[in-house]
């Protein structure tokens, strides 16, 4: 009596599956949402984060920051980057700011953005294998520095981390 009752049970639940669910698998579905996206933030995407776990992913502009808590500089500048991040680029949404963050631990590099209270979608950029998937990077030399690129890749311009003030005036 009670197979019966089973097997309409499971025939119901394949048919109801069937009509709800989609045949789309989860690696098909994270496949299209990449196809969707800008090369660099396809990129970005891929990369593991320790710091927020979002960033703006349609921007048309992204600047790479490269910074550590042990550069003397990079402390210096960085409230001023992070202030200005959270007064005027976090309302403007074709400009993301992605830490590329060169301290030796990620425990270094949480520490660090929790010191300044920044927010900036953060990447560990100790290895040179990182920067090679970053598209338009190229190995920096000293910090802080910035590299700014389009959506594609394309380097528009780097530097001094305090020029970044001037470059996303020139962005806008």
């Amino acid at each position: 009596m009670m197979k019966p009752l089973l097997v309409n049970t499971a025939l119901v639940g394949l048919i109801l599956g069937s009509m709800v669910c989609p045949a789309q698998t989860p690696s098909a579905a994270l496949a299209a949402e990449a196809s969707a996206l800008s090369p660099v933030a396809a990129a970005i995407a891929k990369l593991p984060t320790v710091g927020a776990t979002s960033f703006n992913r349609d921007a048309e502009y992204f600047i790479y920051l490269y910074s550590a808590s042990w550069c003397g500089p990079c402390r210096r500048v960085m409230p001023h980057i992070v202030r200005f991040y959270k007064e005027t680029l976090s309302k403007d949404k074709r400009i993301e700011i992605i830490l590329v963050n060169v301290d030796r631990t990620e425990e270094e590099a949480k520490a660090y953005l929790a010191h300044y209270d920044a927010d900036f979608y953060t990447i560990m950029g100790i290895n040179p294998e990182v920067e090679k998937q970053l598209p338009g990077a190229y190995q920096v030399r000293s910090i802080p520095h910035y590299i700014a690129v389009d959506k594609n890749g394309n380097r528009i311009s780097g530097g001094h981390a305090s020029k970044i003030f001037l470059e996303v005036d020139k962005l806008k």
